[in-house]
């Protein structure tokens, strides 16, 4: 790689040796020569790096990549997901949103974007729920007022979970899982639906 720019099947064969090695430096190595020697395979290679930071969970080299790639596949969701996952690890959680509802815009249906946007959405809610409830039961002699505020916050935090809903149904039917169907209870019994809640027991 050094001395020139080897074929096509040169790197490939690089580029097995240490993914059976499971040698992720070595992989992205391979990855950006192949960049930079051969200019006709760059996108190709874009691609590759995505997917190899994203599951060695590198996710600062994931977001110049993301944004590379969304610029030349606007209309491809799987872009603006890795994006999305990307700023959620680094606890970017605005932009993360943003990005999970960019790439729900693109898919409706995508499991895994309306998953973690509609977990985000709902342990925001069911957290400041829970902090409301704290609230109002540590005051020693509560006011009708304080009555009233109260309740006031757990409906607005009701509405907040609400909002959740559509997407945790979405990533339900599609994958179910544990961690939904537990969000999905606890949204529809706080919200007084205990009918539906049961369904999610």
């Amino acid at each position: 790689m050094e001395m020139g720019t080897p074929g096509p099947s040169f790197y490939s064969k690089c580029l097995a040796i240490y993914k059976s090695e499971k040698d992720v430096n070595g992989q992205e190595f391979v990855l950006l020569a192949k960049k930079k020697n051969m200019p006709h395979e760059y996108r190709k290679v874009v691609k590759s790096l995505s997917y190899l930071y994203m599951n060695s969970k590198q996710f600062e080299k994931l977001l110049p990549v993301c944004d590379e790639l969304i610029e030349w596949y606007p209309s491809n969701h799987k872009y603006h997901y890795f994006k999305a996952v990307s700023y959620q690890q680094l606890n970017d959680i605005e932009s993360a949103k943003t990005e999970y509802r960019k790439a729900i815009e693109l898919k409706p249906d995508d499991a895994s974007s309306n998953m973690n946007l509609g977990m985000i959405l709902f342990l925001k809610a069911n957290s400041d729920f829970e902090e409301a409830i704290k609230s109002y039961e540590s005051l020693a002699k509560p006011t009708n007022d304080d009555y009233q505020k109260s309740k006031q916050k757990l409906t607005v935090y009701r509405k907040k979970m609400r909002e959740a809903e559509p997407m945790l149904l979405i990533a339900y039917k599609a994958k179910p899982n544990k961690n939904v169907k537990n969000a999905l209870y606890n949204l529809y019994y706080k919200c007084k639906d205990y009918k539906t809640a049961k369904e999610y027991k």
